[in-house]
């Protein structure tokens, strides 16, 4: 049976865990439109939402420039969504100030859960390793609404994992980094 997909990347993470791996890793060199294709196999896709927001212009010009190429390109997919947070500015324990996402995993739990609730999809793919996500994932399964987790192995706690069967639980491993990645442009 073709089942409704909804994919919901948690894009501030993804970059995080990445980035782990190797420092010269980033994500806009990662093929999302891809991989997605790949773990949506048969099933239909309805959409993507890929949450992030972009580093300050002037801290970080090259960044900027490479997040906007980034999220201009999955704008213009079909059935994707780039939603764009807002970097607030604190400081450190030297008062030195830095730039913190801020709102993107509230925004994603709720166009999650509105999704599940107006009945878009019939199952549900997260691609984040947060463990701030337990409770949505809670209330999504609440529902009777299938979820899939894909996940940076490293990067996830126990608890969060411990929400999900083995059939569910995804592993973004180093080879499928490899796999997907590409020199952009």
């Amino acid at each position: 049976m073709v089942k409704r997909v909804c994919v919901y990347i948690d894009g501030a993470n993804f970059f995080g865990c990445l980035n782990n791996y190797n420092k010269f890793y980033f994500d806009t060199n990662f093929d999302f439109e891809r991989y997605v294709k790949s773990i949506i196999g048969n099933d239909s896709l309805i959409c993507v939402y890929y949450y992030n927001g972009y580093i300050k212009k002037k801290i970080n010009p090259n960044v900027w420039a490479r997040q906007d190429i980034l999220f201009k390109h999955l704008n213009k997919l079909k059935n994707w969504k780039v939603i764009l947070c807002r970097r607030q500015e604190c400081n450190d324990e030297d008062n030195k100030p830095f730039f913190r996402l801020k709102e993107d995993d509230i925004n994603l739990a709720i166009n999650a859960l509105s999704d599940a609730y107006e009945n878009k999809f019939d199952k549900m793919i997260l691609i984040s390793s947060d463990r701030d996500f337990i409770p949505l994932i809670r209330q999504i399964k609440k529902i009777n609404k299938e979820i899939e987790i894909f996940y940076f192995e490293n990067s996830i706690s126990d608890k969060l994992l411990n929400l999900f069967e083995d059939e569910n639980k995804r592993k973004i491993t180093k080879s499928i980094i490899k796999r997907y990645f590409f020199n952009r442009k």
